[in-house]
């Protein structure tokens, strides 16, 4: 949700962009995900931006269904990624990129 404009109040507000630059799909092989991503804290004083990208290959068994599972975990990782820094990042620290 954007909340750009609106009263923050105690509240530490972040901005993530993401840019997905490959999504792949081998069935019987792999679910691969390729993502620039970058938080932007939106509050006064705040921090740097934190620009990451990450490689996510998941691999799927044979059929439609066990890639689109693969895919959905690619997904769910890359927002596990950027939760891992987006919680220190709004409590003014400085994190590192995850890997991968």
């Amino acid at each position: 949700q954007d909340l750009t404009g609106l009263p923050q109040g105690q509240r530490h507000v972040l901005r993530v962009r993401v840019n997905v630059r490959r999504f792949e799909s081998m069935p019987g092989q792999h679910a691969l995900l390729e993502a620039a991503w970058v938080v932007h804290p939106l509050w006064q004083g705040q921090g740097h931006d934190l620009v990451c990208s990450s490689l996510i290959r998941v691999p799927v068994t044979a059929g439609y269904n066990a890639l689109m599972l693969g895919h959905q975990q690619a997904l769910a990782s890359l927002s596990r990624q950027i939760a891992s820094v987006a919680a220190p990042l709004a409590s003014g620290l400085t994190p590192a990129c995850p890997a991968g």
